[in-house]
């Protein structure tokens, strides 16, 4: 495939936030964060804007898997970046850096290598452009480019113009296995840019009083169609989404500990959400293999 003649897309320079979550098994990376512009700063006489990282960080229970029970807040700055639209670059200097380099480059081709960059642990994850194409997102076409392929694609990666990573905005590029990285939603003037589907892009904090009491723990994941999830809560309901954001399983329940069958669904990429008189509980990133 190939893309469309569109203009290009630069990052958004205010008002924006790439919501965003981690999670795994033993992977130390059980979390849920978003990045915000948080002003402009003048490094080596260039204007960046400041990105700044805040959320929570969950704790793992006692096999390795995630749970819901917060181990601390995230708030943090993470780095800066600057929009060079005329090499269509994004480049970025972290906070210990004094010089930047390429973190996003949107001018390649198909059968191009993704430059190093702390993305790809400076190129000792190779990444080769495999397709492009257009995705029409936030009232305007952006071009996508997708990487090459995971051995079993749970989630296929994509890097899109004026949004980044579909892993998130700072994610590794490796292929999910142990540890996932996803870009839930992203917003710009609190208006839903990714996904296309307009859904939700709600912030994440500390002091959110249903992350701190409710928790759960499901293991393992990735699963190969049998999870146990195990609660504080005894009555809750369950709903799974594919990674179109289209329900494919619900559940009442009333145990805090059970098995939950899911050798139905395909392989691939699911959001599971627990909720409780429609006031969302928690949610999580579930694979199925």
């Amino acid at each position: 495939m190939t893309g469309f003649g569109q203009v290009y897309q630069p990052f958004p320079t205010s008002s924006a936030m790439w919501r965003e979550s981690s999670n795994g098994f033993q992977c130390s990376c059980c979390s849920e964060y978003q990045y915000t512009i948080t002003g402009d700063t003048i490094l080596n006489t260039l204007t960046y804007h400041k990105l700044q990282k805040t959320g929570v960080k969950y704790q793992e229970d006692w096999n390795g898997n995630c749970t819901s029970n917060i181990a601390y807040s995230i708030n943090e700055y993470v780095g800066s970046f600057r929009n060079d639209s005329t090499n269509k670059l994004i480049n970025f200097i972290y906070p210990s850096g004094s010089a930047d380099s390429i973190l996003y480059d949107f001018n390649l081709a198909i059968g191009d290598t993704v430059p190093p960059s702390q993305l790809n642990e400076h190129g000792n994850i190779v990444n080769v452009i495999t397709a492009i194409d257009s995705v029409y997102s936030g009232g305007v076409y952006r071009k996508r480019f997708k990487l090459d392929d995971c051995s079993f694609e749970p989630q296929q990666l994509y890097y899109i113009e004026g949004i980044g990573s579909t892993y998130g905005l700072l994610s590794p590029t490796f292929c999910p296995f142990e540890a996932i990285y996803t870009l839930e939603c992203f917003t710009i003037d609190s208006q839903s840019v990714y996904p296309t589907s307009g859904a939700s892009c709600s912030l994440i904090t500390a002091g959110d009083e249903i992350l701190s009491v409710n928790q759960f723990s499901i293991f393992p994941n990735p699963t190969n169609g049998l999870v146990k999830i195990e609660s504080n809560l005894q009555l809750f309901n369950i709903s799974i989404f594919n990674s179109s954001g289209l329900l494919v399983h619900q559940k009442n329940v009333n145990f805090n500990a059970f098995s939950l069958d899911l050798s139905f669904l395909p392989t691939g990429l699911y959001s599971i959400e627990f909720s409780n008189n429609e006031k969302q509980l928690y949610k999580q990133t579930l694979i199925r293999e």
